[in-house]
């Protein structure tokens, strides 16, 4: 059995670039936490969200490293670089935050039971 590839550092500096774009490019960024949520569901999320936001969702090390760069223009990411942890995505949004909000409540399911 092969061992799993690792990023490239073009890979990682794509991610990068695309974590800049969208913070340059929408103006409000919500936080989600994102335990128990399968990937159907977040299909139906992104699907639902399509034209007024865009979820982001990756690797916390990579996502606090484009943060890092964007800090130098924006001190105001640094709060937004510190809840990056654990399993949490990011929501960047040009719409109304509460019907965003709404939008992702709506689809909310209880984790199951153990």
């Amino acid at each position: 059995m092969e061992a799993r590839e690792r990023k490239s550092d073009a890979e990682k500096k794509a991610y990068r670039e695309k974590v800049l774009n969208l913070d340059s490019e929408y103006s409000k960024v919500f936080i989600v936490k994102a335990d128990n949520v399968g990937s159907d569901q977040f299909h139906q999320i992104r699907r639902y969200l399509r034209g007024k936001a865009v979820v982001l969702m990756g690797k916390n090390t990579e996502i606090r490293s484009a943060l890092d760069i964007a800090i130098k223009s924006n001190s105001q990411l640094r709060q937004l670089k510190e809840e990056v942890a654990e399993n949490v995505g990011l929501v960047f949004i040009d719409y109304d935050l509460l019907k965003i909000r709404e939008l992702l409540l709506a689809d909310r399911v209880e984790g199951r039971a153990e």
